[in-house]
Protein backbone atom coordinates (compact mmCIF):
# COMPACT_ATOMS: atom_id res chain seq x y z
CA UNK A 1 0.00 0.00 0.00
CA UNK A 2 2.95 2.25 0.83
CA UNK A 3 4.43 1.54 -2.64
CA UNK A 4 1.20 2.63 -4.67
CA UNK A 5 0.98 5.79 -2.23
CA UNK A 6 4.53 6.47 -3.30
CA UNK A 7 3.87 6.04 -7.00
CA UNK A 8 0.66 8.81 -6.75
CA UNK A 9 2.38 11.00 -4.82
CA UNK A 10 5.26 10.71 -7.72
CA UNK A 11 2.74 11.25 -10.22
CA UNK A 12 1.00 14.36 -9.04
CA UNK A 13 4.27 15.96 -7.81
CA UNK A 14 5.73 15.15 -11.83
CA UNK A 15 2.45 17.05 -13.12
CA UNK A 16 2.88 19.77 -10.78
CA UNK A 17 6.31 20.09 -11.92
CA UNK A 18 5.70 19.89 -15.63
CA UNK A 19 2.66 21.86 -15.95
CA UNK A 20 4.85 24.72 -14.71
CA UNK A 21 7.16 24.98 -17.58
CA UNK A 22 7.03 28.33 -19.59
CA UNK A 23 5.03 28.72 -22.57
CA UNK A 24 2.01 26.58 -22.22
CA UNK A 25 -0.32 27.43 -19.77
CA UNK A 26 -0.75 25.20 -16.61
CA UNK A 27 -3.75 22.80 -16.47
CA UNK A 28 -3.53 21.09 -13.20
CA UNK A 29 -5.76 18.21 -11.02
CA UNK A 30 -8.12 20.64 -9.17
CA UNK A 31 -8.02 23.63 -11.08
CA UNK A 32 -10.99 24.40 -12.73
CA UNK A 33 -11.30 23.76 -16.71
CA UNK A 34 -12.88 26.37 -18.88
CA UNK A 35 -16.69 25.47 -19.55
CA UNK A 36 -17.20 25.91 -23.19
CA UNK A 37 -20.12 27.60 -22.71
CA UNK A 38 -17.41 30.46 -20.67
CA UNK A 39 -15.21 30.16 -23.49
CA UNK A 40 -17.42 31.44 -26.08
CA UNK A 41 -17.87 27.86 -27.67
CA UNK A 42 -20.39 26.33 -29.03
CA UNK A 43 -21.00 23.26 -26.80
CA UNK A 44 -22.60 21.17 -29.10
CA UNK A 45 -19.52 21.48 -31.52
CA UNK A 46 -17.25 20.10 -29.31
CA UNK A 47 -20.03 17.18 -27.96
CA UNK A 48 -19.09 15.60 -30.85
CA UNK A 49 -15.49 14.80 -29.40
CA UNK A 50 -16.39 14.07 -25.72
CA UNK A 51 -16.97 10.78 -24.55
CA UNK A 52 -15.59 9.01 -27.02
CA UNK A 53 -12.41 6.72 -28.19
CA UNK A 54 -10.40 8.26 -30.91
CA UNK A 55 -7.66 6.43 -32.90
CA UNK A 56 -4.96 8.12 -34.58
CA UNK A 57 -5.12 7.15 -38.37
CA UNK A 58 -2.35 9.52 -39.68
CA UNK A 59 -0.07 12.10 -39.37
CA UNK A 60 0.17 14.70 -41.79
CA UNK A 61 3.60 17.19 -41.64
CA UNK A 62 4.70 18.97 -44.25
CA UNK A 63 7.22 17.33 -45.78
CA UNK A 64 5.17 13.53 -45.49
CA UNK A 65 2.36 11.57 -43.98
CA UNK A 66 2.93 9.01 -41.59
CA UNK A 67 0.21 6.28 -42.21
CA UNK A 68 -0.58 4.11 -38.78
CA UNK A 69 -1.40 0.60 -39.74
CA UNK A 70 -3.95 -0.14 -37.45
CA UNK A 71 -4.62 -4.14 -37.85
CA UNK A 72 -0.97 -4.12 -36.67
CA UNK A 73 -1.04 -1.04 -33.89
CA UNK A 74 -4.84 -2.09 -32.59
CA UNK A 75 -5.09 -1.00 -29.46
CA UNK A 76 -2.27 2.29 -29.80
CA UNK A 77 -2.20 5.91 -30.08
CA UNK A 78 -5.81 6.12 -28.63
CA UNK A 79 -7.27 9.49 -27.24
CA UNK A 80 -10.37 10.13 -25.46
CA UNK A 81 -12.08 13.22 -23.55
CA UNK A 82 -13.97 13.22 -20.72
CA UNK A 83 -15.01 15.71 -17.71
CA UNK A 84 -12.07 18.44 -18.58
CA UNK A 85 -9.44 15.17 -18.98
CA UNK A 86 -7.96 13.21 -21.79
CA UNK A 87 -6.25 9.76 -21.51
CA UNK A 88 -5.26 7.27 -23.90
CA UNK A 89 -2.70 4.85 -25.30
CA UNK A 90 0.82 5.77 -26.92
CA UNK A 91 2.89 2.75 -27.71
CA UNK A 92 2.26 1.29 -25.14
CA UNK A 93 2.05 3.45 -22.28
CA UNK A 94 -1.33 4.35 -20.73
CA UNK A 95 -1.55 8.06 -20.30
CA UNK A 96 -3.80 11.23 -19.02
CA UNK A 97 -4.39 14.91 -18.57
CA UNK A 98 -5.95 17.69 -18.77
CA UNK A 99 -7.19 20.52 -21.71
CA UNK A 100 -8.60 23.48 -22.14
CA UNK A 101 -10.96 25.23 -24.36
CA UNK A 102 -10.29 28.18 -25.52
CA UNK A 103 -12.45 30.26 -28.44
CA UNK A 104 -13.89 28.98 -31.41
CA UNK A 105 -12.02 25.56 -31.87
CA UNK A 106 -8.73 26.60 -30.22
CA UNK A 107 -7.55 23.91 -27.36
CA UNK A 108 -4.48 23.21 -25.28
CA UNK A 109 -3.43 20.05 -23.18
CA UNK A 110 -1.46 20.38 -19.92
CA UNK A 111 0.98 18.40 -18.73
CA UNK A 112 0.49 14.38 -20.27
CA UNK A 113 1.50 11.82 -17.73
CA UNK A 114 2.34 8.36 -19.06
CA UNK A 115 3.06 5.11 -17.47
CA UNK A 116 6.53 3.66 -18.31
CA UNK A 117 6.46 0.51 -19.75
CA UNK A 118 8.98 -0.47 -21.71
CA UNK A 119 8.35 -1.83 -25.41
CA UNK A 120 9.82 -4.59 -27.25
CA UNK A 121 9.48 -3.30 -30.59
CA UNK A 122 8.89 0.18 -31.65
CA UNK A 123 6.47 1.20 -33.90
CA UNK A 124 9.06 2.41 -36.79
CA UNK A 125 6.67 5.08 -38.40
CA UNK A 126 5.56 7.18 -35.32
CA UNK A 127 7.81 6.58 -31.87
CA UNK A 128 5.77 7.21 -28.82
CA UNK A 129 7.82 9.99 -27.76
CA UNK A 130 6.87 11.86 -30.62
CA UNK A 131 3.17 11.43 -30.44
CA UNK A 132 3.16 12.73 -26.92
CA UNK A 133 5.34 15.47 -28.36
CA UNK A 134 2.66 16.45 -30.99
CA UNK A 135 -0.08 16.26 -27.86
CA UNK A 136 2.25 18.46 -26.02
CA UNK A 137 1.60 21.47 -28.88
CA UNK A 138 -1.97 20.76 -29.75
CA UNK A 139 -3.33 24.27 -30.25
CA UNK A 140 -6.54 23.66 -32.36
CA UNK A 141 -9.05 21.22 -33.47
CA UNK A 142 -11.99 19.98 -36.02
CA UNK A 143 -14.64 17.45 -37.00
CA UNK A 144 -14.07 16.91 -40.78
CA UNK A 145 -15.86 14.14 -42.17
CA UNK A 146 -16.26 12.27 -39.35
CA UNK A 147 -12.65 12.61 -38.15
CA UNK A 148 -11.42 14.75 -35.28
CA UNK A 149 -7.90 16.70 -36.80
CA UNK A 150 -5.30 18.09 -33.87
CA UNK A 151 -3.48 20.50 -35.25
CA UNK A 152 -0.28 21.47 -34.06
CA UNK A 153 3.07 23.91 -35.66
CA UNK A 154 6.90 23.22 -35.33
CA UNK A 155 9.73 24.76 -36.68
CA UNK A 156 8.93 22.85 -40.37
CA UNK A 157 5.51 23.77 -40.25
CA UNK A 158 1.93 22.56 -39.32
CA UNK A 159 1.20 18.57 -37.90
CA UNK A 160 -2.41 17.56 -38.23
CA UNK A 161 -2.94 14.06 -36.12
CA UNK A 162 -5.76 12.70 -37.64
CA UNK A 163 -8.12 10.10 -35.52
CA UNK A 164 -11.10 7.99 -36.07
CA UNK A 165 -13.95 7.01 -33.64
CA UNK A 166 -13.69 3.99 -32.53
CA UNK A 167 -16.81 2.14 -33.03
CA UNK A 168 -18.02 0.08 -29.61
CA UNK A 169 -18.28 -3.78 -30.10
CA UNK A 170 -21.40 -4.63 -27.66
Amino acid sequence: MKKNSIIFTTLILGVSLCGSCAGKPSIQEGQPVQSASEAGINPADFSEVLEKTWELIEVKRESDVVIIERQRMADMYTLRFADGALSGKGAPNSYHGYYKQGNSHDISFGAVVSTKMALLQEPEALKEHDYFAYLDKIIRWEISSGQLNLFTANEHGEIVLVFNEVEDVD
